[in-house]
């Protein structure tokens, strides 16, 4: 565990061992045999398959890259400089990227020296964002919300509103895995696997390699952490001076999933995406959505998880792209998404003078809508157990950080 001296805030980030305190089915404390996590609820995952068009420049790049625009434009960067990608994919900048994130004033690009931002319709600009880098290299870039956190050479910096803050002891982070709402961050680099968990005065850090060996790591909703680790996908347990890892299942009866090439948590939902050797699975809560693994996908290098709720899959050569049904190219809104998933799955039993309380109209929607996603993602509803359908949790999620949209 380590301690980051907070200046802005003047307290010390010191305290107990971050970590999930673990989802359904906890159970075990230190040396004991772990159990194995299961969800409550499985089905079949609804989504269009599609092969992305890379340029040849990127082909090839083990260091791709890419983010979404708000009016759903695919961009692409790697050592080869920044790409809009589709069926006439353009080079957008020269410069090598090392990282991408989609904000509300544009895609941010991390170039081998500097920040750019790239709104859409022009060439990329210098980001006002490049000052707090001083003579620090940038190296990854993620979104928590509003916030944009900053991997450089020389620190690691956060960006929220009108307030900065620079971690000095966490340099050199390659990688940041977050979502929005999230307390914690994965990071990324050389030295080790770190996880970040914020509190409401301080940040704790702690390195995941002390414990297990550990290939990649995400957080995940409910101070979830789930870990890949020799194929096998895993979740964190905190236990008195440290934190034990139990094997994760993407069935009810199965024992826990093996083959594991890939995982990736949605910037938006903090749904986590697993791929492994037989298919690909969407965890939500308690709640596993499985779709068959795409045809002719090579060995997975890279998943990566896009703000409007699709996966791309990366081989080394091509980029395949799953988009659910709860993506889209534009905001999630009451009447385009949320009403036609409560009639394809909520309306038998939420109605006025129905066997549960009304859930008809947006009022009662956003009214309901945390107690909705929680019920959703532990697998209680439909109290029928049929499967869902028009979307899932990430859907009713995605409306809530967007605004509750009419």
């Amino acid at each position: 565990m380590g301690c980051i001296w907070l200046a802005t805030l003047g307290v010390a980030a010191c305290g107990d061992d971050p970590g999930g305190a673990g989802g359904p089915g906890a159970g075990g404390g230190a040396g004991s045999a772990p159990d194995v996590v299961r969800p409550q609820a499985t089905e079949v995952l609804s989504a269009q398959v599609s092969q992305v068009t890379l340029p040849p420049e990127l082909q090839g790049d083990s260091a791709l890259r890419l983010a979404v625009t708000t009016d759903g434009t695919l961009v692409g960067g790697g050592a080869h400089g920044l790409y809009r990608l589709g069926d006439a994919p353009a080079q957008l900048s020269d410069r090598p990227v090392r990282g991408l994130a989609a904000t509300k004033d544009g895609i941010l690009v991390a170039t081998d020296q500097t920040l750019l931002r790239w709104s859409g319709t022009e060439a990329p600009a210098p980001s006002p964002l490049a000052r707090l880098l001083g003579t620090g290299q940038p190296l990854a870039l993620a979104t928590r919300g509003d916030e944009v956190w900053i991997g450089a050479s020389d620190a690691l910096h956060q960006v929220g509103g009108s307030s900065t803050l620079r971690f000095a002891d966490l340099a050199s982070v390659s990688r940041i895995a977050t979502f929005a709402g999230a307390t914690d961050l994965v990071l990324g680099g050389p030295a080790a696997l770190r996880v970040l968990r914020q509190t409401m005065t301080m940040f704790q850090t702690n390195q995941l390699d002390d414990e297990v060996p550990m290939l990649d790591a995400v957080p995940a909703p409910g101070g979830r952490l789930l870990g890949l680790s020799g194929g096998a996908l895993l979740e964190r347990v905190a236990v008195t001076g440290g934190g034990a890892w139990r094997p994760v299942a993407l069935d009810k009866d199965g024992p826990g999933a093996t083959g594991v090439e890939a995982l990736a948590v949605d910037p938006v939902t903090g749904s986590v995406w697993v791929v492994h050797a037989m298919g690909v699975a969407r965890i939500e809560g308690t709640r596993v959505a499985t779709l068959a693994r795409p045809m002719g996908l090579g060995k997975v290098t890279a998943a990566l998880a896009t703000t409007d709720g699709s996966l791309h899959l990366y081989d080394g050569t091509k980029v395949v792209r799953v988009a659910t049904d709860t993506s889209g190219t534009g905001p999630v809104g009451y009447a385009s998404h949320i009403a036609p998933f409560y009639e394809a799955n909520c309306k038998r039993c939420h109605v006025p003078l129905g066997r549960a309380h009304s859930l008809d109209g947006i009022d009662a929607w956003k009214t309901e809508v945390d107690n909705i996603i929680v019920q959703l993602e532990a697998g209680n509803m439909p109290d029928d157990k049929m499967p869902l359908s028009s979307g899932g949790p990430g859907l009713v999620r995605r409306w809530k950080q967007g605004g509750l949209l009419p």
